[in-house]
């Protein structure tokens, strides 16, 4: 087998790179009346996008944007209002669509029917800083305990920003203080523009996800959904208000401004065996039909809460420069176009976005085994980035990744991979394998689901230089699912091998 040395001018020659990184502004907070709302908003920025909250409305998400950019739909009917919990039977909702932005419910709905419970809907939070620095912010917001409609349940947040990053972790908790015990998801729901200024743009908004169309249940087929790749969809808001109930194959959706090429994303775990509420959907798209929103809406698996228990379920929010159909997202960047590498004429190809600022590296493997390394060079947060050049390597590749790094050299992900069909590795858009979850601790249970019923042979754990870190597993089961445990091992990406009598399977996780 062949190795293979690059001078660094061939290196960054390989990628048609932003090459334009530099840190950006310190993490900031500010505490005041934001754009005259007449509201005490916390103001968080950090260069890339900017965050406001604002707790004395049910510590609502009011705005995640760029600079100068909009994406969050807001009442302006309920500007600067505060509402009587105890007077005011339906709050903010006495006036149209709400406050707009973004917000928790319990669900299922029918707990609490119409409108929804005042306390955790739009009371008071109180919110404590729990860490503020120049590279991150931490705030935990909480309600008080829901005494009308879902009584006995609070729900807190914490919010978490970092530097040089467009990413916003969003820890959701729902709080079991004194209710009956009963099965209760984590319900998030963020309405959306779908105009530029006044005007109606039915054609410039998109929502795209993964999923496959028979899990796709579009009420009277009123809402434009159509796949626009293999089991990537789009919605398009039409003039008909209804709703989409949608099981996805991964855990992520893009919201796009198409004319402006802002994209905004939501990131998430999803669990395919377990239950939701809802026609048992992770996943929902409301129209209201008259254009001034939208709502794209997240719920968690279903868990018994008994008194004094808390589910809690993370998201990452992240937001880039692009437009056009994605692919793929997760919490390193997301793909535009798929990566292809031609193994006749060694040409690789793609194009992306990297979430967090840094440096991107490709690693080219042979059988699980990695065959040399590219340095790509530097890229920004949000800004698209393109592959596109023949390489001086040998045929022998059969499965490349594209790796993000931040800008202390430490691995964030990769946003994408490829792999030859010789080897039976199919591409990473067609989720011939899922991985739940796939951020683990070590020394976790972890759960394989494929598309159908297979022989698995032997589960394979190899770190991302070559070295088989771990057997799994090693004995014939024919199984559909299949739950392992992962062993302690140092943080890091590995690459889980599954190898199959129809070939060989991957996915990547992190041990943190």
């Amino acid at each position: 087998m062949k190795h293979f040395v690059f001078s660094l001018i061939i290196i960054l020659s390989c990628f048609n790179l932003l090459i334009t990184n530099k840190a950006k502004a310190a993490v900031t907070l500010t505490i005041g009346n934001y754009n005259d709302w007449g509201w005490e908003c916390l103001v968080i920025e950090n260069g890339y996008i900017e965050l406001v909250i604002v707790p004395e409305i049910g510590a609502r998400i009011m705005r995640y944007a760029f600079p100068n950019d909009q994406q969050m739909a807001i009442n302006p009917s309920n500007i600067g209002e505060k509402y009587d919990l105890d007077k005011d039977t339906y709050g903010p909702w006495g006036k149209g669509y709400g406050y707009g932005g973004f917000k928790n419910w319990p669900a299922p709905q029918t707990f609490w029917n119409w409108p929804p419970p005042p306390t955790l809907d739009w009371g008071l939070y109180t919110y404590e800083i729990e860490h503020q620095s120049a590279d991150s912010l931490i705030i935990y917001f909480e309600s008080e305990v829901e005494t009308k409609l879902a009584s006995g349940l609070k729900q807190a947040r914490r919010i978490k920003v970092y530097s040089n990053s467009t990413l916003v972790n969003i820890e959701q908790y729902l709080i079991n203080v004194s209710a009956k015990a009963r099965e209760l998801s984590v319900w998030d729901v963020t309405q959306t523009i779908v105009q530029h200024d006044k005007d109606n743009d039915l054609e410039n908004f998109s929502v795209y996800f993964s999923a496959e169309a028979k899990n796709i249940s579009n009420e009277g087929n009123k809402l434009n959904i159509s796949e626009v790749a293999e089991n990537i969809h789009r919605f398009a808001d039409t003039k008909k208000s209804s709703k989409a109930y949608i099981n996805l194959l991964s855990g992520w959706c893009a919201n796009v401004d198409e004319r402006d090429h802002q994209s905004y994303f939501k990131l998430f775990e999803i669990d395919p065996k377990a239950k939701h509420p809802d026609n048992n959907t992770n996943f929902q798209i409301y129209s209201s039909g008259n254009h001034d929103y939208i709502e794209i809406e997240v719920l968690s698996p279903l868990k018994r809460l008994e008194q004094g228990d808390t589910l809690r379920y993370d998201q990452f929010w992240s937001a880039s420069h692009t437009s056009g159909i994605h692919y793929n997202a997760n919490i390193a960047g997301a793909v535009l176009k798929p990566t292809l590498f031609d193994t006749n004429s060694s040409k690789i190809s793609g194009k992306y976005t990297a979430f967090t600022s840094g440096t991107i590296k490709a690693f080219l493997l042979n059988n699980g085994k990695q065959i040399t390394e590219l340095e790509g060079g530097s890229v920004e947060a949000g800004m698209l980035f393109n592959i596109d050049e023949s390489l001086n390597v040998s045929s022998e590749i059969d499965s490349v990744a594209i790796i993000a790094f931040d800008l202390k050299g430490t691995p964030i992900g990769a946003i994408d991979t490829w792999a030859a069909k010789k080897v039976g590795f199919e591409q990473f858009k067609q989720n011939k394998l899922s991985v739940y979850p796939t951020v683990i601790s070590g020394n976790e249970p972890i759960t394989l689901q494929l598309t159908q019923a297979t022989s698995i042979e032997a589960i394979n754990l190899i770190s991302l230089s070559g070295k088989s870190a771990s057997i799994i597993f090693e004995n014939k089961k024919e199984t559909k699912w299949i739950d392992i445990e992962v062993p302690t091992l140092k943080p890091g990406i590995y690459c889980l091998n599954v190898q199959t009598p129809d070939g060989v399977y991957y996915q990547k996780i992190i041990i943190k």
